[in-house]
């Protein structure tokens, strides 16, 4: 028999045993089975707490307090049903007044504000206290005893005074002057009422730095909005200001500072090509340049201070660059230690609504009823 007989008469080879499945109680199928059920679990529970929380806070919620909150301290809901967390403050006889110690006691906004005025030519000087809650913010003793030492100079340096007419003879003359006690700052009235009331602070705080009279454009209407926040004395540009068409003045009149460091009209030292200018024209708008921009270095300022007028036209709110100048640092940290409450504290110093637009003001009684809440 040939090899090829012997092949096909050779029984084929027993089938090779295939692995067995594990059986159903193979312990390491419910060693898998049980790792599941811890996890369904947990998240089940998990699922039942964050509900009971959910609805426990709801529930504390709804009754005026937090779960953590003391009851003696937790405020009540008013019975105008919204909510106790403002609550109005106390008046007496349903008058819209308040008690006349609280008045008192608030009305110099704890001596923001300088006694003496004529309450009736300012209603809202004082009765602005009426509504506004207490400031969070606290005034520095600096800050008071520096605006108080302004309002003498702008007193002492004021129009019509003495020291005023003669600083316009100089202005008037064009020649090359010294600085006297009194040099001022005048601000163009340029923009919209808000930037108005921005640029106008921080003109203020310029003035602070650099002692010098803040005068402001009473056009646009800024006259008949706000009153005078300076005792006895006026910070409105008189109507015969001598710097003929100054509201004309811009970013390439050759009085403005940039524009003679561009055609280097200042050296730089300091000096003048010519006579020491009697005004320069300082261009802070949003137009401004480089040039421009030179006024919050330090150098600049120095150059600034023998120069008696400063004409200012802006539409920014430039306190933080004067935060940058480092010869203001200190000073402006004694004034103003928080730096964000500098607005803060002096649009309530400057600004107060003249008596026909106080009346307009408190004469709605859904306006009332929102300020004192």
């Amino acid at each position: 028999m040939d090899i090829k007989e012997r092949i096909r008469r050779s029984p084929p080879p027993p089938p090779t045993p295939q692995a067995a499945a594990p059986a159903p109680g193979h312990p390491r199928g419910r060693k898998g089975r049980v790792a599941v059920l811890p996890l369904s679990v947990a998240a089940l529970v998990a699922c039942v707490v964050l509900l009971l929380l959910l609805s426990g806070g709801s529930a504390a919620r709804r009754g005026g307090q937090f779960l953590d909150a003391d009851p003696a301290t937790a405020r009540r809901p008013s019975g105008d049903g919204r909510g106790g967390l403002h609550q109005p403050r106390p008046r007496d006889g349903g008058h819209g007044t308040m008690e006349s110690s609280k008045l008192q006691s608030d009305k110099l906004i704890g001596g923001l504000l300088a006694p003496g005025f004529d309450e009736q030519s300012c209603l809202s000087r004082y009765q602005s206290a009426l509504y506004r809650k207490e400031s969070p913010h606290l005034l520095s003793t600096y800050l008071l005893e520096r605006l108080r030492e302004h309002e003498v100079l702008q007193k002492k340096c004021g129009p019509h005074t003495e020291s005023y007419k003669k600083a316009i003879e100089q202005l008037k003359s064009g020649q090359d002057i010294e600085v006297g006690d009194c040099t001022y700052l005048v601000w163009i009235s340029y923009s919209g009422l808000g930037n108005r009331i921005l640029t106008i602070t921080s003109a203020f705080v310029y003035a602070i730095l650099t002692s010098r009279v803040l005068l402001v454009d009473g056009d646009k209407g800024t006259a008949d909005l706000f009153c005078e926040p300076f005792p006895e004395t006026s910070w409105l540009l008189p109507s015969d200001f001598p710097v003929n068409l100054f509201k004309n003045l811009n970013i390439g009149s050759p009085e403005s500072y940039g524009k003679m460091l561009k055609t280097a009209n200042i050296h730089s030292d300091g000096s003048f090509k010519g006579p020491t200018p009697a005004f320069i024209y300082l261009h802070l708008a949003h137009d401004y340049d480089d040039y421009d921009k030179h006024f919050f270095c330090e150098h600049s300022q120095q150059h600034l201070q023998r120069i008696p007028w400063l004409i200012l036209r802006s539409d920014n709110y430039f306190v933080p660059s004067l935060f940058l100048i480092p010869a203001y640092q200190e000073e402006l940290m004694r004034l103003f230690p928080q730096k964000d409450a500098v607005f803060h504290h002096l649009g309530r110093y400057l600004f107060h609504p003249t008596n026909a637009v106080w009346g307009l003001i408190t004469s709605m009684s859904w306006i009332r009823s929102f300020l004192v809440h």
